[in-house]
């Protein structure tokens, strides 16, 4: 196994990316021969959170383990008073290997080249065993590569390989050597002479069986290491499996005391003399000859039997074999760690594939079980939660990253792990990266300067971590050390440009990077210069070929923050000379690169889910998992040419070199190819994982003159609006709005919206002179612009997504006094809805790809409905029990009295807090069961046919019913955020339960399984969604929602912003519907505008028995909770 915490902490790290451009030289068949296929399977979803971990952490003392009491030991033994080869040689193997696992690594590689060298002294020397053939080269071999001197490491094994005892161990550590170079010609030389001794083990009769299990274990090695180093990720992961099994069994075996390993198999003549196949010569065994002549001098251990070592040091006259002291560090045993060891590189074998979930279920899995076998204070539970925590951050959770980083370093400190080594100083980057990347960027910046310092011993790896991170560069801009950052990206910059070439996205980025650096230095033409040859490489899908899925979350993020300081660079030059000198419209660029920056993140999950949705269209489907496939083999290529072209020129293969560029280009083209043919088959799909920018031009081509858009992004300090209407130039408006002053007025507004009331006295008063303020702030400048037109298109950014624009209040007037009937002073208010419809785009892209949708088929069905699904057993039997039916007058006289009356908002998810939750956890909607009745109703649908509640309501129904066929499709039911409930990455519908029995599935209706549905429908209307939910990532989610439905083939959706009022919301969905239904001319926008202002001018909530006027609806909790998202034309 390659040791060494390094390439396991890291394997999260950014890798290199292209370096020449691509080309479409190849024909689409040729181009599939290039690339293989792969396929997803289930798992068991983990926890919601790592607390479980956590508290075991803190829950276990410290107990230093024997093993670090060991190591410790070995590691600080002085040199013995011998100058026997064979003793030396292993002396400075076994402090070197102690050493290296406390990452002492300077002292490691000096130790492991002395062994080296007193073994090359006399390598014939009968004493050393198999196990110290191999060991001996090849940790002098990694003490070589660690220096930087690849050649020096491939020598070592070409001679290791070429010694009269190797085996298949040794072919296989040269194979490894052989692709460091990235020579894949000689490593598969390398690969066959390996499996022909494997294989030759394997078939010997008197092998024992834990050597079959070993060879077979490197038979398995040879092609997972060979698969992967040419990113072939899904074809290594059944193999990686395949390795799991066998360590286990090798673990059983050794256990149950079969393995014999301590006696090598009796060879030649002497064969015959062991009849009972122990590989043991007995006295009993032997009559006559020099062996029964000479037993008891032969006989080295006095156990009264002869080992083929003994037999042989009697034959070859080199005396009797010695042995290790007891005692000593332990060469080549078994350790249970090796099954743990197998399962964390199969959790970045599915870490590569962007299945991080699974990975992540697979590290908690082992982190418990070396828990319980190593205890906390160990290096292997380091090891372990060090894994664990890249996965978090793989998947964005990077405050639980930094949460396991910092129990890694407890424990570290707890085992007095030197502060200059290699395994505190790379945990410790981790932690400072991840400070990074929650925004704690003084904090980061300190830690990162920490390691700096303390990583002197082993300032290799400290070197080629700082090569790798863009974290730290960023860290230093955000700080303000302007400086240090260029110090640092200049010298990157130019190597990566003169070894990658100018358009290879690592040098875009470094380029990026120094162009921010540069603008807050204020040098404005160099900056724009930088960006603007950097930027169309950062955004260019064929340049990210080799961008990890591992570092997707962090790579977005930090590409978001270089769009940004772009678009600070762009909003500062408009009107400047630097403006016209660069031939630009700074407004106009800075609105396209906004919208790219808006929607980065839900782009993301969207190509990803896409790719996962085509799976039943098999032609589609192909090509996608080919492309799929080239990226990733491209990836490991580029990332292998990195670190081989890292290392000096004197280390490096030049026609290795050629070989493996000749290798990318072959995959490039071959992606091209295929990348062409999918956008020229299937547009649409092309369009959702790569949508081309949009442009002003693009808006106007697809506005109408009564419209205007608004878009906004807000950053850390401001806020930037873009007004575009069908004519003229886009307007650019800076709001002095930062994000955290942004989120407190959404949160301050949304307190009178979403209450968590239970009576009407619970409601808040809605803040109308904030909402004016708002709109003051971000809309006043651009009223001469839209103020005409008669309906808004507003693409939201931020906290502001989670706010419907309609509650913006247009004037400086104050809410009046209340009156009978409570809430009817909110009729005063000028609203922005009284003057103008509002329609949000999930992105300004979306405009034209929802305009450009061809013309629904006539012959649809007007509604299907799903609501008020069961989400456990208990729900589906208590909704079977009959229920007592009670009508009760609600009027009440005076305000006092009517503030009082409950009132019904519907139930909401409530599994945030909580570190574990599943479907049956969620409340029931039992109130959308009317709900849906009513719309259908009031469309003239068929009830028993097109109305799915309880436990019809569930994932079998929606993927089997021809919901093409419909104009009108409404799921009344929960819709749920990432991290809603376990192992849930994605937003999602909740529907029945399966344990109901009689479908499948798992009751969750999944972006990527929206994706794969089949709709022409002018409406889906989500009825129980919240946009502030998860601390307001619910907006993003159900931004990524919505464009998932707009793939599936809606036009519109009707998606509520926070847990509605039954009644209300009723009384609106009823009305918007019948509305359209009786006026087919009437636009989606305008008739949402004329059912809100029923809502408000009309009379409010009337008593059932009395029929008086209890309370109005003109308050905004009432009538705005539902926002239209995608075209609201007819």
């Amino acid at each position: 196994m390659r040791s060494g915490l390094f390439k396991i902490f890291l394997f999260l790290a950014l890798p290199i990316i292209l370096s020449s451009c691509e080309t479409a030289s190849l024909s689409l068949e040729k181009a599939k021969q290039v690339t293989t296929t792969f396929e997803g399977e289930t798992f068991k979803r983990p926890p919601k959170t790592i607390r479980d971990i956590t508290a075991i952490l803190d829950q276990q003392g410290v107990e230093i383990s024997p093993k670090i009491i060991q190591l410790r030991r070995q590691a600080s033994i002085v040199l013995p008073d011998t100058k026997d080869n064979f003793e030396l040689a292993l002396f400075y193997l076994r402090r070197s290997r102690a050493r290296q696992d406390l990452g002492i690594l300077k002292k490691a590689t000096a130790d492991a080249l002395l062994a080296y060298k007193y073994y090359l002294k006399d390598p014939n020397d009968n004493s050393f065993s198999g196990s110290h053939h191999f060991q001996l080269p090849r940790f002098a071999a990694l003490a070589e590569l660690r220096k930087g001197n690849l050649k020096r490491y491939i020598e070592i094994g070409k001679k290791a390989a070429d010694h009269p005892k190797a085996r298949y161990s040794q072919h296989r550590e040269l194979m490894t050597a052989y692709l460091a170079s990235g020579d894949f010609e000689n490593a598969k030389k390398a690969r066959e002479a390996s499996v022909y001794h494997a294989k030759k083990t394997i078939n010997a009769k008197r092998a024992p069986d834990t050597a079959r299990a070993y060879a077979r274990v490197s038979l398995a090695r040879l092609d997972v290491e060979m698969l992967e180093s040419e990113g072939r990720w899904k074809d290594a992961e059944p193999i990686r499996k395949e390795l799991i099994v066998e360590a286990k069994e090798m673990l059983r075996l050794a256990e149950d005391g079969n393995s014999q390993s301590s006696f090598p198999p009796i060879m030649g003549p002497s064969a015959k003399r062991d009849r009972n196949k122990n590989n043991l010569i007995e006295a009993s065994e032997i009559k006559g000859g020099p062996l029964h002549a000479n037993f008891k001098t032969i006989d080295c251990d006095k156990s009264g039997a002869l080992d083929m070592n003994e037999i042989r040091g009697f034959f070859t006259k080199t005396g009797c074999p010695r042995k290790e002291s007891s005692g000593s560090y332990q060469l080549g045993k078994l350790s249970p760690i090796l099954v743990g060891l197998f399962q964390l590189r199969l959790a970045n074998n599915l870490v590569r594939q962007g299945r991080t979930i699974e990975a992540e279920s697979i590290v908690r899995e082992t982190l418990l079980s070396t828990l319980k076998r190593s205890g906390k204070t160990s290096l292997d539970t380091v090891f372990a939660v060090n894994f664990l925590a890249g996965v978090m951050s793989a998947q964005g959770r990077d405050e639980e990253a930094l949460q396991l980083g910092k129990a890694a370093l407890k424990i570290l400190s707890d085992l007095e792990a030197p502060s200059d080594s290699k395994t505190v100083g790379l945990t410790k980057f981790m932690i400072a990266r991840n400070l990074s990347r929650t925004g704690k960027w003084k904090e980061a910046s300190d830690l990162f300067n920490t390691v700096s310092k303390e990583m002197v011993e082993n300032r290799a790896a400290y070197l080629e971590v700082e090569r790798k991170s863009s974290d730290l560069p960023l860290t230093l801009i955000k700080t303000g050390d302007v400086e240090g950052a260029l110090k640092l990206l200049r010298p990157q910059y130019e190597v990566n440009k003169k070894r990658m070439g100018i358009k290879h996205f690592n040098t875009a980025k470094r380029g990026a990077l120094i162009a921010a650096a540069l603008t807050l230095q204020g040098k404005k033409p160099e900056a724009l210069k930088l960006f603007q040859s950097s930027i169309p490489i950062l955004l260019s899908k064929s340049r990210q070929s080799n961008n990890s899925e591992t570092e997707n979350v962090a790579s977005t993020r930090q590409k978001r923050i270089l769009l940004e300081s772009y678009i600070k660079l762009l909003a500062s030059i408009r009107g400047t000379k630097l403006e016209q000198t660069a031939g630009i419209d700074a407004a106009a660029e800075a609105f396209r690169i906004a919208d790219i920056a808006r929607s980065g993140s839900v782009q993301g999950a969207l190509a990803s889910s896409g790719a996962r949705a085509a799976v039943d269209n098999k032609d589609l489907s192909d090509l996608i998992r080919r492309e799929q496939d080239a990226r990733k083999q491209i990836a490991a290529l580029f990332g292998l040419q990195a670190n081989v072209l890292s290392s000096p020129v004197n280390q490096q293969d030049p026609a290795a070199l050629l070989r493996l560029r000749t290798q990318i280009d072959s995959l490039r083209g071959a992606r091209a190819t295929i990348a062409q043919e999918i956008e020229k088959r299937f547009p649409l799909y092309a369009e959702l994982i790569n949508p081309k920018p949009a442009t002003v031009a693009k808006v106007q081509k697809s506005l109408v003159a009564d419209e205007a858009l608004i878009a906004t992004y807000v950053v850390e300090d401001k806020t930037y609006v873009w007004t575009v209407t069908k004519t003229g130039k886009a307007s650019l408006h800076v709001a002095p709005l930062g994000s955290k002053r942004v989120a407190a007025v959404a949160k301050e507004l949304r307190k009178a919206l979403d209450p968590q009331a239970a009576t009407l006295g619970d409601i808040p008063v809605f803040n109308t002179r904030l909402s004016y303020r708002l709109y003051r702030t971000l809309l006043k400048s651009g009223e001469k612009k839209w103020k005409p037109t008669k309906s808004l298109l507003i693409v939201p950014h931020g906290a502001l997504a989670q706010l419907p624009f309609g509650v913006l209040v247009t004037g400086k007037k104050p809410l009046p006094k209340d009156q009978p009937p409570i809430f009817s002073n909110y009729k005063e208010i000028p609203w922005l809805i009284r003057s103008h419809s509002v329609t949000v785009l999930p992105s300004v892209t979306a405009l034209a790809s929802l305009r450009a949708l061809p013309k629904p088929k006539k012959d649809r069905r007007p509604f299907v409905g799903f609501g008020d699904p069961y989400f456990s057993v208990k729900q589906a039997t208590d909704a079977a029990k009959p229920k007592e039916v009670k009508v009760a007058a609600l009027t009440s006289r005076g305000l006092l009295k009517t503030r009082g009356i409950r009132i019904k908002l519907r139930s909401a998810p409530k599994t945030q807090g909580l570190d574990s939750a599943d479907l049956s956890l969620l409340p029931r909607l039992p109130d959308t069961f009317d709900e849906v009745r009513s719309i259908a109703v009031a469309i003239n649908a068929d009830l028993t046919r097109d109305v799915f509640t309880g436990k019809r309501a569930n994932e079998d129904v929606v993927k089997k019913l021809n919901l093409s066929g419909y104009k009108v499709v409404i799921f009344a039911t929960h819709g749920l955020v990432p991290g809603d409930l376990d192992g849930l990455r994605q937003p999602a519908l909740a529907l029945s339960t399966p344990k109901l029995g009689g479908y499948g599935g798992d009751g969750l209706l999944t972006m990527d399984e929206i994706l794969g549905l089949k709709l022409d429908a002018d409406w889906v209307v989500l009825s129980a969604c919240n946009t502030a939910s998860a601390e307001g990532a619910g907006a993003e989610a159900f931004s990524g929602l919505g464009r998932a439905f707009f793939y599936a083939g809606t036009r519109a959706m009707l998606l509520s912003n926070w847990p509605v009022e039954t009644t209300s919301a009723q009384k609106l969905t009823t009305d918007l519907f019948s509305r359209q239904a009786k006026d087919k001319k009437l636009s989606r926008a305008k008739a949402l505008q004329q059912a809100m202002l029923a809502l408000i001018d009309g009379d409010g909530y009337k008593d059932g028995v009395s029929g008086k006027i209890v309370f109005s609806y003109a308050h905004p909790i009432f009538w705005a909770p539902f926002s239209l998202v995608g075209d609201g034309g007819v």
